[in-house]
């Protein structure tokens, strides 16, 4: 399973950073620009991080991998932390102070 991080930087809408990975199989580049193939947008409840869904990734990837018919595929999947979470708190702990309530 390959992935990369994103940060993306405050805005007027969100003055904090947020942090994000995105996940893909070697293959899913060769699927191209499958109009059916789904990404999937992973979120976490309150004390948890992006990372929580990695298991819960690679077991979705492994099933696919077994799907032989193709019924599903997935393009690629992203675990977003909220911006009081895991690396996108790291990155706001001086700004939540400044904009509590902003987002």
């Amino acid at each position: 399973m390959l992935h990369e991080k994103i940060t993306l930087e405050p805005v007027d809408t969100c003055p904090f950073f947020v942090v994000g990975k995105r996940y893909w199989q070697d293959h899913s580049a060769a699927q191209g620009n499958n109009s059916l193939a789904l990404t999937l947008i992973c979120l976490h409840s309150t004390s948890f991080h992006k990372e929580t869904w990695e298991a819960t990734i690679e077991d979705l990837f492994a099933l696919q991998a077994q799907d032989t018919k193709k019924t599903v595929v997935i393009q690629d999947v992203w675990a977003i932390d909220c911006p009081n979470h895991g690396e996108s708190a790291l990155l706001n702990k001086e700004l939540m102070k400044k904009h509590q309530g902003a987002c």
